[in-house]
């Protein structure tokens, strides 16, 4: 078991997270999956989540984070989802919108499996 400690609390809080690139066009690979991969290891740093493992796949990512109690899950997965889609798509500086230039690299939706792992011990 690894545990984790802050003031007044020892925890091990894991979450797996799954989602797919937007019907799920298999573009993940090469110099993307390595960019993907990148950038949910630097949020996941940035906000104290630890990657106990993951994969990207062709089509979908699946990881499996080690989380403060403080952090709900959907608000670890909007961080994660959110930079990733900002890095590959970019923001118009005019308008502010999305421009996209490949739209197949968007989430493909905003349904999440995020069962919680692990058991409890006296």
């Amino acid at each position: 078991m690894d545990y984790r400690y802050g003031s007044h609390r020892v925890y091990q809080i894991e979450y797996h997270f799954v989602w797919v690139t937007k019907y799920r066009y298999k573009v993940l690979s090469g110099e993307v999956a390595a960019r993907v991969r990148e950038l949910v290891r630097q949020t996941c740093e940035a906000f104290e989540n630890r990657i106990v493992k993951g994969v990207v796949s062709k089509d979908h990512v699946h990881i499996l984070v080690s989380s403060p109690p403080s952090l709900a899950p959907s608000e670890i997965m909007r961080r994660i989802k959110g930079r990733d889609e900002q890095a590959f798509c970019g923001y118009s500086k005019s308008s502010g919108e999305p421009s996209c230039h490949s739209s197949r690299l968007r989430a493909g939706s905003s349904d999440m499996l995020i069962p919680a792992t692990g058991g409890t011990h006296v």
